[in-house]
């Protein structure tokens, strides 16, 4: 079975689908195999991975996350990459939509170790909603800046209703994106950020860093772009404390 995880968070522009690719990078470079589940109407992610595909007039419903929805087999589907060895994708395109809001996807069935889920900047739409509901955990990217932080009540309300449908699901963490330590009003909403959530945000931060930009320019993960750069230092860092995390909530499931 598929460890599944979702990318998710209500506001746009945090990072979320370069956190998403970043992250199968670094299950990529464990020797393990990832499908990537792009669920953005904006297929950001799957523009970078398929290039010269116009995702408007050559990706159709059978070839989107809407065959799920109609019953087709995931292994049917999904798509794997040429270029990155051990990557699969499940396309988006800019006019799919999920319509059942109780929706649950076979990600787990997958024939993969890993599927992560890349979603809309909206926790409330029936995509997302679907992708958590077939999900272990989320993972919550936040930029360190008031306008960011302020929806973050929307997210974890919707967090709040797909564990009640989801009893599997754990929020594995908000993870402060694009943070940059020179900044006094980014290291001060980070001390509100820890203030406020605790031991919920990641220890660990990815940095603003050109890293990421040049490795979606070369249509790569930043782990195989440059893997010894700050960038996949960091990303590496986060991948293994959410593995921690998925650990410790199974632990502590199995001991109640």
């Amino acid at each position: 079975m598929a460890l599944v995880i979702t990318t998710a968070g209500h506001k746009g522009g945090i990072g979320k689908s370069t956190t998403s690719l970043a992250l199968a990078g670094a299950v990529l470079a464990q020797k393990r195999t990832c499908l990537l589940v792009d669920l953005d109407p904006q297929a950001t992610i799957t523009q970078l991975l398929l290039a010269g595909v116009s995702v408007s007039d050559d990706l159709g419903p059978r070839d989107t996350a809407e065959a799920l929805e109609h019953g087709l087999p995931i292994d049917q589907v999904m798509r794997e990459l040429d270029t990155l060895p051990g990557l699969h994708l499940l396309p988006a395109r800019p006019d799919m939509v999920l319509h059942d809001q109780h929706l649950h996807l076979p990600l787990d069935q997958a024939p993969v170790d890993v599927v992560i889920c890349d979603t809309a900047p909206d926790t409330r739409s029936a995509a997302t909603m679907a992708a958590l509901l077939s999900s272990h955990g989320v993972i919550t990217p936040t930029c360190a800046e008031m306008v960011s932080l302020c929806t973050l009540p929307i997210t974890m309300a919707s967090l709040a209703k797909a564990m009640a449908m989801n009893a599997a699901l754990v929020h594995l963490g908000f993870l402060i994106t694009r943070y940059d330590q020179r900044e006094l009003a980014q290291r001060e909403c980070q001390e509100l950020l820890r203030r406020t959530y605790g031991r919920q945000v990641l220890e660990t931060v990815t940095p603003a860093c050109a890293e990421f930009g040049q490795a979606n320019s070369c249509r790569q993960p930043v782990q195989q772009f440059k893997p010894k750069g700050k960038a996949a230092k960091a990303v590496a860092k986060v991948w293994a404390e959410m593995i921690d995390r998925v650990s410790d909530h199974h632990t502590m499931r199995r001991a109640g």
